[in-house]
């Protein structure tokens, strides 16, 4: 399929999950055949997790259209030709969802970095967002089941977990995080690097390797220091965490810190090796979901207190499974996307 003759609303669906199995199971088909459509593809399911505001999106629409047809090596004249999806109208009232969302993606621009995907959105504040927040340049997303790593303008290297979300601020060396990230930094005395998170919490570097992680869903932020060291900050004064140190901000923005902790196993997932130490079940689950993208579920709620130790060297989801299983006298019953585990025993199953 050439680029010109991609069918972007159809696309658009199949990433949101609409259509029926044929048309699904023969979009698959064609997007397996085209790396052209395996990298738009990525695109799209980044675009899927963030809302874009139409009236901003329109504005830069052109560009943007010129931008990632030039990503893919397509013709930008007779893209231009064409017209970017921000401008069509639906004839069938059935795809004006497909329609709204075009509008989120028709800006993002894919980035392929060391093998992994993340998107790329950059653009232009309006008077109203200036007013709200910092100025930001470019946006660095992932999404469930992706890794990707970027390098900044300053030199330094940020490798983001699944389901996360950077934003580099158009002056000076800062960041705001939602997730987790490796940051190696290109370390400058007098321009130091920070990166701020949830409630405020602001990590600064003082020539460092560091791992910091505020997904919403903790309700804390956590850094762990491998190299170097970090002056983290919540609202009291800021703490200096050396090599092998872990700060946790809590909600209020209390700093805990914990010294000679074996910063290495922290790190490990950027390897994609993911590890668990004496871990709930209950807050291992969303860690699955989010590593592997699949749903899961426990079939017991038996299980959600019950600790898990394992090491998971990069490999697939049914082999982690397996191992998670095994360790737990667990069975696996897997449908699809979804998955839910159930203790061996009888009491507990839910059949």
């Amino acid at each position: 399929m050439a680029d010109h003759e991609i069918d972007w609303i159809a696309l658009d669906r199949y990433v949101a999950g609409e259509g029926t199995p044929e048309e699904r199971e023969m979009m698959r088909i064609r997007i397996q055949a085209s790396p052209t459509l395996m990298t738009i593809i990525a695109v799209l399911r980044s675009s899927h997790r963030v809302s874009s505001d139409a009236s901003d999106a329109a504005a830069d629409g052109n560009a943007a259209w010129h931008a990632l047809a030039a990503q893919l090596g397509a013709d930008t004249t007779r893209a231009s030709r064409r017209q970017p999806p921000l401008t069509l109208i639906p004839s069938d009232p059935q795809r004006a969802g497909s329609i709204a969302r075009l509008t989120g993606w028709a800006a993002t621009i894919l980035l392929v970095a060391g093998g992994s995907y993340a998107s790329w959105r950059e653009f232009r504040p309006t008077p109203r967002r200036q007013a709200e927040a910092p100025a930001i340049r470019a946006v660095y997303a992932t999404a469930r089941g992706e890794r990707a790593t970027v390098e900044l303008r300053d030199g330094t290297r940020v490798t983001l977990a699944p389901e996360t979300e950077l934003r580099v601020a158009a002056e000076g060396r800062q960041v705001y995080l939602s997730g987790e990230a490796v940051f190696t930094v290109a370390h400058d005395p007098a321009n130091p690097f920070r990166v701020i998170a949830a409630n405020g919490t602001i990590a600064q570097d003082l020539g460092t390797q560091f791992d910091m992680r505020s997904y919403a869903a903790d309700k804390t932020v956590r850094v762990v220091v491998a190299e170097g060291s970090v002056s983290l900050r919540g609202s009291a004064q800021p703490v200096i965490l050396e090599r092998g140190s872990l700060g946790v901000v809590d909600s209020s923005g209390a700093a805990q810190v914990t010294r000679g902790v074996a910063a290495d196993n922290y790190l490990a997932w950027a390897q994609g090796h993911l590890t668990f130490t004496n871990a709930r079940m209950a807050d291992v689950v969303p860690e699955l979901a989010r590593w592997f993208d699949i749903e899961v579920h426990l079939g017991s709620s038996n299980l959600a207190d019950d600790r898990l130790t394992v090491s998971l060297n990069d490999v697939p989801a049914d082999v982690a499974l397996d191992a998670i299983a095994r360790a737990l006298d667990a069975r696996v019953v897997r449908t699809g996307q979804s998955v839910t585990l159930y203790p061996r025993t009888r009491e507990g199953f839910r059949e």
